[in-house]
């Protein structure tokens, strides 16, 4: 299955309470600034999957939410990610970099916790009703 998407959507990631890699704290507010994060959201029109693909490019492990808000979801998502050592390099007789799929549900109110791995990209097609 490709991860292509139809159309394009618009979005935000908000970063899971403590877990960003800088917390700067003002007052009683907590803003986050996380360098070398990048995604885009887009809608798959013929299956009606949110795509959410995510780059982390930091040298630390980022923990976000990402707020559906009203979409009706399955509750269900698949998770591909692909991350390794900044040092593993595929050859002809090894493939230490390969991608890894997994499946992730019980989340509710729209709202699903991520955690990212360093230098590491994730792809979330998250399932609609």
């Amino acid at each position: 299955m490709q991860n292509t998407g139809s159309k394009k959507l618009d979005a935000s990631l908000k970063y899971a309470d403590g877990y960003a890699s800088t917390v700067k704290i003002s007052g009683s507010e907590k803003s986050v600034n996380v360098d070398k994060l990048y995604y885009v959201t887009s809608l798959d029109e013929a299956t009606g999957d949110i795509i959410v693909k995510i780059v982390n490019a930091a040298e630390t492990t980022v923990r976000l939410n990402i707020d559906l808000g009203d979409a009706e979801i399955s509750g269900i998502a698949d998770v591909t990610r692909l991350s390794a050592d900044r040092k593993d390099v595929n050859t002809l007789e090894d493939t230490p970099v390969l991608p890894r799929t997994s499946s992730i549900g019980g989340f509710t109110d729209g709202v699903i916790g991520l955690s990212l791995t360093r230098s590491s990209v994730t792809c979330v097609r998250i399932h609609t009703k």
